[in-house]
């Protein structure tokens, strides 16, 4: 982000935007490098990162990864790490397995008390300086796991959260579950606090969403409530970071 607010691009398709945000990240990252030790990044499992993921994986020998620690913005509760359509198993599938970061810091959603497991990734999140992001946004405009309306003054950085419907059925139509009974109605998610800290530190925060078609009848009244969502989250996110500088 500039100073002025968010720079747009379009690209014809996913490919060419995760190329584009392939070569944003070596770039960040390099020049990061030359100053510090290490470069911590939060990144978002979703399909619309795939690209990037692959594009990154294509020129992984660009980065350092030996200096790069990883962390991801959520997972599902009661999902081992295992489970095929858990975030940590499509990070490292997808990623992770692929580069060999220094570290990747993975929130514990099989954990066996979901609220201590909460307090303790509030912990890792405060005890580090977060540099790059690369995010998505979901189809009701959730960020993370914050669904609209989402608070904006929660007291940790982690939060558990319930899913609505509109996400379990993105869920639903993306990852590998046989029905909408088997996707978690609960997960772990970084909150909205977490956000604004990330857009006035990070270097570079690279949001990666395109259109994808859905296999739910209601995709074209999900896709407005998706726009008009993403309106109402970026634009609080936007004032809550002109506030606190």
């Amino acid at each position: 982000m500039s100073a002025t607010g968010p720079k747009v691009q379009i690209f014809e398709d996913s490919q060419k935007a995760g190329q584009c945000a392939a070569e944003t990240f070596i770039d960040v990252v390099g020049r990061l490098l030359d100053e510090q030790e290490s470069v911590c990044v939060m990144l978002a499992a979703a399909p619309s990162q795939l690209s990037f993921f692959r594009a990154l994986c294509r020129q992984r020998q660009l980065v350092d990864w030996d200096r790069v620690r990883l962390f991801h913005m959520d997972e599902y509760i009661g999902l081992s790490p295992s489970h095929p359509a858990s975030f940590r198993s499509f990070l490292h599938e997808n990623l992770v397995d692929l580069v060999n970061p220094r570290e990747f810091s993975e929130i514990h959603g099989d954990a066996a008390d979901a609220g201590e497991e909460m307090v303790r990734y509030t912990q890792v999140l405060r005890s580090i300086e977060l540099d790059v992001c690369v995010m998505g946004i979901g189809e009701n405009g959730h960020l993370a796991f914050n669904e609209p309306p989402a608070d904006f003054d929660p007291a940790y950085e982690m939060q558990i959260v319930k899913l609505d419907n509109v996400t379990r059925h993105q869920e639903l139509a993306e990852t590998p579950f046989d029905s909408i009974d088997d996707v978690p109605s609960h997960a772990l998610t970084v909150t909205m606090r977490t956000f604004p800290r990330l857009f006035l530190r990070c270097t570079h925060t690279r949001l990666c969403s395109w259109t994808i078609k859905r296999r739910a009848s209601s995709g074209e009244h999900r896709e407005v409530r998706s726009s008009v969502g993403l309106n109402r989250c970026v634009s609080l996110i936007h004032q809550r970071s002109a506030a606190a500088r």
